[in-house]
């Protein structure tokens, strides 16, 4: 497998990973070197910039790729267990059941967080994960007792984020989290070795999800920072009556002059 050197190259070998991506663990996190390679090579003649990271990941992920699963065949007589993870930019997920030598892996679940959910907090973004891994696992446990490992207290969290999340995304999450069969049970360590997290002990001190509070953790203040440049921003839209097209713009201006401005 040669490594690509061109756009379209690099697009029939991500397009050969993804009919494999289920026996991938992290598989998310393992291509996004090489999407970012993907859209910088549109400015740069086609051609793929191979940094070192880029180089690096791209030999593990090929080894991903060529070495045989070892995934488990799911026995819906037992319980399902499924353990997510979220590092700000890719969610992933492993659905597992019990054996004699351990947890076995049934399935991998990877997926990039999507625009809005990077500028969020952690404990939104594992709620977007949560829910994600959920959904993606419904087609292999289909109505099975499924026990969801993670991180934070997602339903703490469901219920203060109404004001910072859209109402469909609510929704949505909540939808996807009341499912009967599902069991949710906060853990706080990822052993991406074996597979496993297991629950908060009483004696541990970690994040405590229920102080979250999505308001006070604004990254928008009120009062500019002191001594900061100054900006305003402004944009608008209409349709051209002749040939129905909406076209928009926006500015970026500095108190004394304009800094920016473009079509949109």
């Amino acid at each position: 497998m040669p490594k690509p050197t061109t756009t379209k190259q690099m697009q029939q070998f991500l397009g050969l990973c993804s009919y494999v991506r289920q026996w991938v663990f992290d598989y998310a996190t393992l291509t996004s070197p090489r999407l970012t390679a993907l859209k910088e090579s549109h400015t740069n003649a086609n051609k793929i910039d191979w940094a070192n990271e880029r180089e690096t990941a791209f030999l593990v992920l090929k080894r991903a790729v060529t070495n045989a699963p070892v995934l488990g065949t799911p026995d819906y007589n037992k319980t399902f267990y499924l353990f997510c993870h979220c590092n700000g930019m890719t969610m992933t997920a492993v659905l597992t059941q019990k054996t004699s030598i351990g947890h076995k892996p049934i399935a991998y679940y990877s997926g990039l967080l999507d625009t809005v959910m990077k500028g969020h907090y952690p404990c939104e973004q594992a709620l977007a994960t949560a829910a994600f891994a959920v959904r993606k696992s419904t087609t292999i446990v289909m109505g099975s007792p499924l026990t969801l490992y993670v991180e934070h207290v997602v339903f703490a969290i469901l219920q203060k984020s109404k004001s910072t999340l859209t109402t469909q995304r609510v929704s949505g999450y909540e939808v996807i989290l009341s499912i009967p069969s599902l069991q949710v049970v906060r853990c706080h360590t990822v052993n991406r070795a074996m597979f496993f997290k297991h629950p908060v002990s009483d004696d541990e001190q970690v994040h405590n999800c229920a102080n979250y509070t999505p308001e006070e953790e604004s990254k928008v203040g009120e009062d500019p920072i002191p001594g900061s440049m100054l900006l305003f921003v402004d944009g608008s839209s209409f349709i051209d009556q002749e040939t129905g097209i909406r076209h928009s713009g926006a500015a970026i201006v500095r108190a004394e002059q304009q800094a920016s401005s473009d079509t949109l």
